[in-house]
């Protein structure tokens, strides 16, 4: 089956491609290893693309941390509560989700934040806002916070 990965070790006539005790492969196992390699890779490269999400993480310099959009198809019923009984969305619908990524996962998990960190997490919240209003401006449709309830753009 084309990309099926077992945990079975590949073999070969006349021995192993596991390297011996001295941690060295023999030319034939190297050889053996590029061929397995080469015909997997072709086998796979054969099959048509498909993709069915598409992922951005950049650093902004305004705001600590990591900014991430990812894009993807999301099924009916993983689409926030309000949006999930629309026609246009029963068969699922291609959804964008923006967030920020504390540079540090420890420091937004604490009761009281310091200040530096709020002061953060604020820039960041209005760059994530600014992100999502660009999306819905080139795209369209609706805008759900973390809780699934819609925002008027």
């Amino acid at each position: 089956m084309p990309g099926m990965i077992t945990d079975a070790a590949p073999t070969m006539v006349g021995g192993s491609v596991l390297p011996d005790a001295t941690g060295e492969l023999t030319p034939e196992q190297v050889a053996f290893i590029q061929q397995a390699s080469a015909a997997f890779d072709a086998e796979a490269l054969a099959e048509p693309v498909t993709l069915d999400g598409y992922g951005l993480v950049a650093q902004d310099g305004r705001v600590p941390g990591w900014l991430s959009v990812e894009v993807g198809s999301e099924e009916s019923a993983v689409l926030p509560l309000p949006v999930r009984g629309l026609d246009w969305a029963a068969d699922g619908c291609i959804a964008y989700r923006v967030r920020w990524d504390a540079p540090s996962e420890y420091a937004g998990q604490v009761d009281h934040a310091g200040p530096a960190f709020q002061a953060a997490r604020r820039t960041a919240a209005s760059v994530v806002v600014s992100v999502v209003r660009a999306l819905w401006q080139a795209c369209g449709g609706m805008i759900a916070d973390d809780a699934g309830f819609l925002i008027d753009p």
